[in-house]
């Protein structure tokens, strides 16, 4: 079975190997700002950081929706579900500060990420320090851990990200940058394609 999602118009939609169309699952009257499949489950978190489970039956045509953990007291449309290597779910938000550029205008500028991971027993969300050897590309929908024990390549203890929202107008360009969760600091980091699409993601 395939699934697909969108943040934009709140919809999923299944499709079987038997199927000959796409198949609507449901369609929510709030706004989620990233979703995933995590434990035979959808779990969906918004703005607010109320975190949802939608409780399928095994043909995937009926379902029941509860709310895990109530969530915070900011509001951020910014935030990431990713499953751990250790099958932990983890919420990452991301904090952003407004910079006046090199050409004199103001940019949105990612500041620094918070990681949290939630508890199963009583919903709460636990602060989240370290990766250890694992580094993280973050992406709505489709966050990916790496181990990099064997790899020297990518920096342990980080979070890959793209920084669209400071994209330079005049260049078309988006921002590659690594957050290192030692000194929390954001550092730019250059790719040999040099990639152009808007609104990309880690693939």
């Amino acid at each position: 079975m395939v699934y697909l999602y969108t943040t934009y118009s709140c919809e999923i939609a299944i499709y079987r190997l038997r199927d000959r169309s796409w198949t609507p699952v449901f369609t929510r009257n709030y706004i989620w700002v990233c979703v995933i499949f995590y434990k035979d489950n959808f779990y969906s978190v918004d703005q607010f950081g109320v975190l949802r489970r939608s409780l399928f039956d095994k043909s995937y045509s009926n379902y029941k929706e509860e709310v895990v953990s109530s969530g915070f007291k900011f509001r951020c449309r910014f935030r990431y579900l990713v499953e751990s290597c250790s099958g932990e779910l983890l919420m990452v938000v991301r904090r952003l500060k407004s910079c006046l550029d090199s050409d004199g205008q103001w940019r949105l500028r990612t500041k620094f990420f918070e990681i949290f991971k939630l508890n199963q027993s009583n919903g709460d969300w636990e602060v989240v320090r370290s990766f250890g050897d694992q580094v993280l590309f973050l992406s709505h929908n489709d966050s990916k851990f790496v181990s990099v024990r064997y790899n020297s390549e990518y920096k342990d203890n980080s979070i890959y990200f793209i920084d669209d929202l400071g994209r330079r107008i005049k260049s078309g360009s988006e921002d590659f940058d690594v957050y290192d969760l030692r000194n929390h600091k954001v550092e730019s980091i250059k790719l040999s394609h040099g990639h152009r699409r808007m609104h990309c993601q880690w693939f």
